[in-house]
């Protein structure tokens, strides 16, 4: 390249940079004309090559002569006059004038990007120059210099038609880059996966492809830009949403289904005035979907990947849809919510609920930067739920095309989310169950059980159940966020959701048999150190609640993986208080401990809470769910029999008395809950919450009609209370921890005179 040729392009890059610095310009505003540096703008050259005919009269008919005689930096992939009469012949037709006004200004401008790119820039285009990270070839679409014209849509929010914009188009431009960013090795194959009829070049050589047409020549300067020569008429690409609602018998159902969330985001006048061609403003919006901060749906109808001019994003951005036929989808129903086993079922697509259809087409609709390629499939691509999808792209794909907002696959089959195959299955699958839904949904929780290998049993509640117990699910918007389930008129969190929905697994694989003819068993659930009892045809929350099963049974012959799920008539863990509440309820046996004394004098006068963060004042001893002994009422006061006094100004003696009566998994990381429930804790050393404290468990016997618990405890205590051995009953259960009762005074663990 000569001195003059080198000055020339680095002159159209620097403007190139200034006017993508400011993406608000118009291609049609004048650029100072660069004099004695080449023999022409695009026009006169094209012109004086010949062979270009055809190009030059679409310019000319559709008003694109201007940018190709200087008004503006402009990159052009010009058809030869033989590619052009080989479009006519596919489409036939004899000419440009049977080509409607508007189809024709399109086709042209799908071939003008606005701004100069040579081939190097083309190949490894980087608009953050300045990044550290930047990837050669993840920015492959270009800005054109066209877009549709607006358009009237029907907005369900306002019920009524509006007017929406359309933004300026963009073209894929593919070389050897393209293909590295994504980590695809076969550059022909997934070429031509979109593209069966186009010339293959190779990549070598760094040959480009402007979506299905080859590059013949390359890098052409011009004094507004650069000429590129392409072997084929590029047609103006189409939006995934436009590809199904081109064909309404093949993609209309996933089209209803997504526009089931409809979203049109208001843009101000100077936006307008650029994308309404001069209708006169009033209200101008961009079509969306929905765009909510946890239920968010990819804008497939909009030609930009992002909302913002940022054209960092919008060259690399890409949505990817894997889109199932109605035959396949109906065929999907069927099977799915129209389930003959269920007790409840959904009739039709239309009455299934929001979250569930959601999270079914979200499944189908990725996001990624760069394109998807057939070869990313195959080699074991993952979704959102972590596992590969679960379509061929060799086999279960009849249709796909590169759009100008991503890559469309058509496809014979569906793609079930992992959520549909795993424990929550029956909730977005049976209307029955919509409340619970939400609250794994809302509570973070689908991520944990949407796990294949993870083997668990899921209790369900059914809405009845929980409607029966205060809840109620609450919509008080049009998204999906707007819905809250609520207790009473109070919105249940998402931590208080995630217990609720914690305390109704167990994380182990529970058949029918074991829960109506095994012997009763105490099992842990998810949520910390929870407990249910289930077996010889019952189950009890730690309680002592029966709680009863439904009519529905899921998954019974592990055909869906290795999880269970039952109907449940009730929480799993209900009725269970925070301990200082339990002090108060005068129906209790161990009623005689007096709140004025055990809770106010003694919890409440210790500074265990170092840090002062604990509502709860029992928290900071049992560190989650501890191991508790308590006597009745001759706990009561500090100051006698041992115990020390009240010291606002020293409140450690207290403080280290109370500890030694108990136990935490932070004390003993050996501690462990079952053991106790089971009886299986019996010659076991424990470390109190006292680090100079432990005492050891000599048994644990079962004991009938006693009123202070069903099991018996002997512990030995340590030399420095002289070896002896008491005796706790229990267990009884609060939130925050098990307890034991000392029936005697005599058997607290630090004992002393007046």
């Amino acid at each position: 390249m000569g001195k003059k040729e080198r000055t020339v392009v680095l002159t159209l890059w620097a403007l190139s940079l200034l006017l993508l610095a400011g993406c608000e310009e118009k291609w049609e505003e004048t650029v100072p004309r660069q004099e004695n540096v080449q023999k022409g703008f695009s026009y006169d050259i094209l012109k004086e090559r010949g062979s270009f005919e055809i190009f030059l009269d679409a310019a000319e008919r559709t008003g694109f002569t201007d940018l190709l005689t200087g008004k503006g930096l402009s990159t052009l992939f010009v058809p030869t006059d033989v590619a052009f009469k080989r479009y006519f012949r596919r489409r036939g037709i004899s000419g440009l004038e049977e080509i409607p006004g508007e189809e024709l200004r399109l086709l042209v401008g799908q071939h003008c990007l606005r701004y100069s790119y040579n081939k190097e820039q083309l190949l490894n285009f980087q608009p953050d120059v300045e990044s550290q990270i930047a990837i050669p070839g993840i920015n492959y679409k270009f800005r054109t210099a066209v877009h549709e014209r607006p358009e009237q849509r029907f907005d369900p929010k306002q019920n009524k038609m509006i007017t929406v914009a359309n933004l300026d188009k963009y073209l894929p431009v593919f070389g050897i880059n393209t293909f590295k960013a994504v980590g695809a090795k076969n550059p022909e194959e997934n070429y031509r996966y979109f593209f069966p009829k186009s010339n293959w070049y190779g990549v070598e050589d760094e040959h480009l492809y402007a979506a299905n047409a080859g590059v013949l020549e390359s890098s052409i300067p011009t004094d507004n830009g650069y000429l590129y020569i392409v072997d084929n008429v590029i047609e103006p690409l189409r939006t995934i949403y436009k590809v199904m609602e081109g064909d309404t018998n093949k993609y209309g159902l996933m089209l209803k289904l997504y526009d089931r969330f409809p979203g049109f985001l208001t843009k101000d006048e100077s936006f307008a005035n650029r994308y309404m061609d001069g209708l006169p403003y009033a209200t101008t919006y961009m079509f969306l979907h929905m765009d909510t901060q946890n239920f968010m749906l990819l804008p497939i109808g909009n030609e930009w990947t992002t909302e913002r001019d940022d054209w960092l994003l919008l060259s690399k951005v890409t949505y990817n849809a894997f889109v199932p036929s109605n035959a396949t989808l109906n065929s999907f129903f069927r099977e799915f919510w129209g389930d003959p086993n269920l007790s409840q079922r959904y009739k039709d697509y239309n009455e299934v609920d929001p979250l569930a259809i959601y999270y079914f087409i979200s499944n189908h609709f990725v996001k990624s930067d760069g394109l998807i390629f057939p070869e990313q499939l195959r080699a074991g691509m993952v979704s959102e739920w972590g596992y590969p999808y679960g379509f061929n792209v060799d086999t279960d794909v009849d249709y796909k095309e590169i759009c100008g907002n991503g890559t469309f696959y058509g496809l014979t089959k569906v793609d079930v989310p992992t959520i549909f195959e795993t424990a929550p299955r029956p909730t977005f699958q049976s209307p029955k169950y919509r409340i619970f839904s939400y609250m794994l949904a809302k509570s973070g929780m689908l991520s944990l059980l949407a796990n294949k290998e993870r083997e668990l049993t899921l209790f369900l509640l059914s809405d009845e159940t929980l409607t029966e117990l205060g809840y109620n699910l609450n919509n008080s918007g049009s998204t999906l966020n707007d819905y809250t389930v609520r207790k009473g008129s109070s919105t249940v969190s998402a931590t208080d959701m995630e217990t609720i929905v914690r305390g109704q697994v167990i994380n182990r694989v529970i058949n029918m048999d074991e829960i109506t003819t095994s012997e009763q068993e105490w099992m842990e659930t998810d949520n910390e150190d929870a407990f249910v009892q289930i077996g010889s045809g019952r189950m009890l929350s730690e309680d002592g609640a029966p709680v009863n099963l439904g009519v529905d049974e899921f998954n019974s012959s592990g055909r869906w993986g290795t999880w269970r799920a039952y109907e449940v008539k009730g929480l799993l863990s209900s009725g269970i208080d925070i301990l200082t509440e339990l002090i108060e309820d005068q129906t209790k046996p161990y009623r005689a401990w007096l709140k004025t004394n055990f809770k106010e004098k003694i919890i409440k006068s210790t500074d265990h809470d170092i840090a002062n963060v604990y509502t709860d004042p029992l928290k900071p001893f049992t560190y989650g769910r501890g191991l508790i002994f308590c006597t009745l009422d001759t706990w009561g006061n500090p100051g006698s029999l041992g115990i020390p006094p009240v010291n606002a100004n020293d409140k450690v003696p207290l403080t280290d008395w109370l500890s030694k009566h108990m136990v935490s998994r932070q004390s003993d990381t050996t501690f462990v809950f079952l053991d106790v429930l089971k009886g299986t804790i019996a010659d076991k050393e424990l470390q109190t919450v006292h680090k100079d404290f432990k005492i050891k468990v000599l048994s644990m016997d079962p004991v009938f009609n006693n009123t202070y618990g069903n099991y018996r405890m002997r512990i030995q205590l340590p030399f420095s209370e002289n070896d002896r051995v008491v005796e706790a009953y229990g267990p009884h259960f609060a939130k925050e921890c098990m307890f034991f009762i000392l029936t005697k005074a005599e058997d607290r663990f630090v004992w002393g005179d007046d």
